[in-house]
């Protein structure tokens, strides 16, 4: 009795090329939209913290009639992430009338690396260069 080879059941050549085909474009489309999404994300953290710093500095200047520009001295008030591997914040100006507190994302990219977001006492949102106002959005 001999086996009929035509009868095995497997996949082709073109079905399996298919298959890799497919696969790979889903990946093309995926994977920049999953780290658009990852630095979205981070943006959010940043903004987060720089309302944090904001909200401190307020209660900073109820007790001492002034604005810091220490960023330690307002972790009594709040808990903002002072630590950030991906973001440095600093208070860039103060007077006894305003404050600009600010995040530079230190990130490998080239496309985010250096970038900043700032807040000021009024709320006033900057990112790179635009007012969140104007259509300023994180990733710029």
């Amino acid at each position: 009795m001999s086996k009929n080879k035509h009868n095995l059941k497997a996949f082709t050549f073109i079905e399996l090329s298919v298959c890799v085909l497919i696969i790979a474009v889903v990946t093309a489309i995926g994977v920049p939209l999953y780290f658009e999404n990852l630095e979205e994300a981070r943006g959010a953290r940043a903004l987060e913290n720089l309302n944090l710093i904001r909200s401190a500095e307020i209660l900073y200047l109820v007790e001492n009639s002034e604005y810091t520009a220490n960023v330690a001295a307002l972790q009594t008030y709040t808990n903002f992430i002072m630590v950030d591997p991906e973001w440095i914040y600093n208070i860039t100006s103060t007077s006894i009338n305003d404050f600009m507190a600010s995040a530079t994302r230190t990130a490998v990219h080239p496309n985010y690396n250096g970038k900043i977001i700032t807040i000021d006492h009024l709320s006033n949102i900057i990112i790179d260069g635009t007012s969140v106002a104007n259509g300023g959005t994180w990733p710029p």
